[in-house]
């Protein structure tokens, strides 16, 4: 009789806890609007990361605002030589360039944090516009190369950084950054 209360009860806190922990990813209707598909307090992304994205609510919770991923707080450069992964980097470069007023002073940002053939392409249709941007940090740009050595994996050490981003208007919509090996 006590272990089927034992069963009954751990199965009932699991079953609770699985679904207060599914409640992280905040995506609402308003969301819906621009395929918006994770939204954990004020990041969100256009990709999918699921009901429970553990990596994701770790390293927001580990870098909480901005002045955690920048050097001074006055500045926009980035603390590249603490990022070990693209998580990272897509959660800080999501909290600096939010703060962005246009997408003109995301692109100064990206500047200043070294990265190069800046490419930019907006889609007037929707009314504000869409703008995508893409970003290329190669191995002898300064500063955002100081990460490359922890951002190897399975194929070996990232010889570039790239980076997309999306913007609605002036808002930001989601950043991705994909670490390129040879």
């Amino acid at each position: 009789m006590t272990l089927v209360i034992v069963v009954v009860t751990c199965t009932f806190f699991g079953v609770a806890a699985s679904l207060y922990l599914r409640s992280y990813n905040e995506v609402s209707e308003s969301d819906d609007q621009w395929a918006v598909q994770t939204r954990i307090g004020d990041f969100r992304s256009l990709r999918k990361m699921g009901g429970l994205p553990l990596p994701l609510i770790w390293t927001i919770k580990t870098r909480p605002d901005r002045l955690s991923c920048v050097i001074s707080t006055d500045d926009e450069v980035l603390r590249w030589e603490d990022f070990s992964g693209s998580l990272l980097i897509n959660v800080c470069l999501t909290r600096v360039l939010a703060r962005s007023t246009s997408v003109s002073a995301a692109i100064d940002i990206l500047k200043k944090n070294g990265f190069e053939q800046l490419a930019q392409r907006t889609q007037p249709n929707f009314p504000p516009a869409i703008t995508e941007m893409a970003a290329f940090c190669p191995s002898h740009a300064e500063p955002c190369s100081k990460s490359f050595g922890r951002l190897g994996g399975w194929f070996g050490k990232p010889h570039a950084l790239s980076v997309s981003l999306i913007y609605h208007g002036s808002e930001l919509l989601d950043v991705n950054a994909v670490p390129l090996t040879k």
